[in-house]
């Protein structure tokens, strides 16, 4: 593959990162290494043809850490090792000028599968959930001023900070269609993310006193708007759904007042945020968008085109898939064009995603390692052993999560080569919850296997008075 001038810089500076992110990785603790790399996971700061600098890092910081021999587990390895080979037969079955290109969608893979075992084992070695909370809300906190950055600039607009082209903002979309795209470059993949974000702050505010409760509201209120700005309708009502589906899940925990005033509460910051992205931003148009769906053959109309073409190519190769990586035109421009290579679209929902990729088999082993992941989780917080309820509730709260974004991927896919940053998002969302609900059920059956083995205390049998007297005498 031809590289210019500006890619052999990148590819230089990204080897120079490496070695300095090594040693840094060497020496630091797993929990502050993993943190930053949990809490950079929206920003990719330097992007090559074949990776970010948070893809080498995530390479880099797992080579450390494994040589140092801090990671202790290895959550789900079957699984994981399924898809990867299940990946690599569908490589296998491409023509040869397609290895490159598609390798490279394999080996960004991979390294979403690193962030899962990093988040794995940095919940496990966490005390508190409250301690992964706080990163979650740097993070989220980081991307809302990303965010407003790009509202100062209006839509169809970028902005190159300090004047750096590595530092230059995501674009926003215009001519017609002004919606926000946010750090992860496009609207639906934005919105899915702030959705996530804000059924885990709405756990937060339940648990949350004084000062820290207010904070956790307000940025409740900026996702939102981030949300509304999007203008994405499937996220927006994935997460109505959602707060309708914590408030069951935590009927007990709330009771019948704070339940009223949850969606009291919610329909205050909707109707603000909604006024106000409306009122003071170019960004309004999330209300028209959901006045105008229209739905034929259970297809929604801006998927009247994607899918009926999707399910089309995926019939042409319906084992193995195209390849993973689903290609334009301009990524043929180095490499040699074959009359058998999909050059298409992407069909805006994961599960079509991934038959037109990697057919029946590699969409089968991805599915199961996504659904029996969520279903561990869900088990942990109905058996588990917890030692209060909010580390209870952030189990609950993580299988509601991991079951909205589920549902929220019948629009949009997380797996797109474009989109490696929300990938690692996601991966790192099922690390987290899957390492606080298996310590929670390692837990309830290290209670339950004592509790087996201790034999009964023996009580001392009671003495009358009168024979105690006597025993004296």
């Amino acid at each position: 593959m031809y590289l210019d001038t500006t890619q052999l810089v990148q590819l230089n500076t990204a080897l120079v990162a490496t070695v300095l992110i090594f040693i840094a990785a060497y020496a630091a603790p797993l929990r502050g290494s993993v943190g930053i790399l949990l809490v950079l996971i929206p920003f990719q700061l330097i992007e090559t043809s074949f990776a970010s600098v948070n893809v080498v890092m995530t390479y880099v910081l797992a080579g450390a850490l494994m040589l140092r021999g801090r990671l202790r587990f290895a959550p789900m390895l079957g699984p994981v090792l399924l898809v990867v080979f299940a990946y690599l037969i569908v490589l296998a079955q491409l023509p040869r000028p397609m290895y490159v290109l598609h390798g490279i969608e394999v080996f960004r893979l991979i390294s979403g599968f690193l962030v899962f075992i990093l988040a794995y084992n940095l919940a496990r070695e966490t005390e508190s959930p409250r301690s992964i909370v706080n990163l979650l809300m740097m993070m989220n906190v980081l991307s809302v001023l990303y965010c407003l950055i790009q509202f100062s600039v209006g839509p169809g607009e970028s902005l190159q900070l300090f004047g750096s082209k590595e530092l230059e903002l995501n674009e926003n979309r215009g001519e017609g269609d002004a919606r926000l795209v946010g750090p992860f470059g496009t609207p639906g993949i934005t919105a899915a993310y702030f959705m996530s974000l804000t059924l885990i702050l709405t756990y937060e505010a339940v648990y949350s006193r004084g000062w820290r409760r207010v904070g956790v509201v307000a940025l409740i209120a900026l996702n939102v708007g981030m949300m509304v700005a999007t203008a994405n309708r499937g996220s927006f009502l994935v997460l109505l759904a959602g707060l309708l589906g914590f408030l069951y899940l935590f009927r007990a925990e709330l009771g019948f007042a704070r339940i009223a005033q949850i969606l009291v509460g919610s329909m205050v910051v909707l109707v603000g945020a909604t006024g106000i992205v409306a009122t003071y931003t170019d960004f309004g148009q999330m209300f028209e968008r959901l006045q105008e769906v229209e739905v034929e053959n259970g297809i929604p109309d801006t998927r009247q085109i994607l899918w009926p073409q999707a399910w089309e190519d995926i019939n042409e190769r319906p084992i193995f898939g195209h390849g993973p990586r689903i290609l334009g035109q301009h990524e043929l421009r180095f490499t040699d064009a074959h009359e058998e290579q999909l050059v298409g679209s992407y069909p805006h929902n994961l599960y079509l995603h991934l038959l037109l990729t990697v057919g029946v088999f590699g969409t089968a082993c991805m599915l199961f390692f996504l659904f029996y992941a969520a279903w561990r989780v869900y088990q942990g917080g109905r058996r588990g052993s917890f030692n209060n309820p909010y580390e209870r509730g952030w189990v609950v709260v993580g299988w509601l999560v991991l079951a909205a974004f589920l549902v929220d991927e019948l629009k949009i896919e997380f797996l797109r080569d474009t989109t490696v940053d929300y990938a690692h998002f996601v991966f790192a969302l099922f690390g987290l919850f899957l390492g606080a609900a298996d310590g929670a059920l390692l837990k309830a059956r290290s209670t339950e296997r004592i509790s087996r083995v201790r034999p009964p205390v023996a009580r001392p049998a009671s003495v009358s008075p009168a024979t105690a007297s006597r025993r004296g005498a």
